[in-house]
């Protein structure tokens, strides 16, 4: 009796032990599975959604603009876009291909991009989710290689999107929308320097302001009237940077008069951008000037 009392109390300490660390056990499961469900719960429903949810951006169609006289203004037509659309998460094949080391300086080359740029484009579609835009408007030699190749390269997709079109360029832009990115740095995007306004006829200067204080309110800002004595009115032009004509001048059609800018109420805020406000006012028999549509010469002037 003596002799076994020993060995069941060691056998009675193990049991205690393993007793003790299965208990632990079990605990630290309880405390990671409310750390799980309740404490971690909308940090992994985030996850989870990434996982299923792909964020795409889709642009709404935009209808067609003509003037009143029927001639079209502006109008959409379809664009191919190269574009990168990440692999979901149980396409393991799919995403061990797509990183590849010759995967990024093949889709370059067929897109005639830098290798970095997408490297970086298609870092951020694998990360957010988000299918990225690797080549707008590509020409169709671009889209031809693409489509040859398409199924060893995979992520790699073309997508056909409305691209706005605008027939007479940026003419009327400020009405229809705008031609190009907007700009409020008065500069243009190729020399970085102002930009002329021309004088549209020959005349005189009747009438300026060559400098514009916020606080006035003046809607025209800097601006500058000409009067034509050939189509008998008076042509203004507003907003202007700066003035480079004053009252009494003589002036010739195309002959400098201004800078385009953004002076004036509505033309200084931040929703505008830079822009050229003209307008014509027609001197009637009885002297008093009134405006009169002009958009239709304009359109004439700069197709010459």
């Amino acid at each position: 009796m003596h002799s076994s009392s020993p060995a069941r109390r060691f056998r009675e300490e193990r049991f205690t032990v393993l007793a003790g660390l299965a208990l632990a056990g079990f605990a630290l499961v309880i405390v990671g599975l409310l750390r799980l469900q309740v404490v971690d719960h909308e940090k992994y429903v985030e996850l989870a959604k990434e996982n299923r949810v792909r964020l795409e951006v889709i642009r709404a169609p935009r209808g067609s603009i003509y003037d009143r006289h029927g001639e079209l203004l502006a109008d959409s037509a379809p664009s191919f876009s190269i574009v990168f659309r990440p692999s979901p998460i149980e396409s393991t094949g799919s995403t061990v291909t797509a990183r590849r080391a010759d995967w990024t300086p093949r889709v370059a080359s067929l897109a005639r991009l830098d290798t970095s740029e997408v490297s970086e484009r298609v870092a951020f579609a694998n990360r957010s989710g988000q299918t990225a835009v690797l080549r707008r408007d590509a020409p169709f030699a671009v889209l031809a290689a693409v489509e040859e190749t398409r199924s060893e390269l995979p992520g790699l997709e073309v997508q056909v999107e409305p691209l706005r079109r605008y027939p007479h360029g940026a003419l009327g832009a400020h009405l229809l929308g705008y031609a190009g990115e907007i700009n409020q740095d008065e500069l243009d995007d190729r020399t970085g320097r102002p930009v002329d306004v021309l004088s549209v006829a020959p005349g005189i200067v009747v009438a300026f302001s060559p400098e514009w204080n916020p606080a006035t309110g003046l809607r025209g800002g800097r601006y500058v009237y000409v009067y034509s004595p050939a189509q008998h009115g008076i042509f203004y032009y507003a907003h202007a940077r700066s003035i480079a004509v004053k009252p009494g001048d003589i002036v010739r059609a195309g002959q400098v008069i201004a800078t385009v800018g953004r002076s004036g109420r509505n033309a200084a805020a931040p929703r505008s951008p830079t822009h050229l406000h003209v307008m014509f006012l027609a001197v009637g028999d009885d002297g008093y000037p009134r405006p009169r549509d002009i958009y239709r010469d304009l359109i004439t002037f700069a197709r010459k």
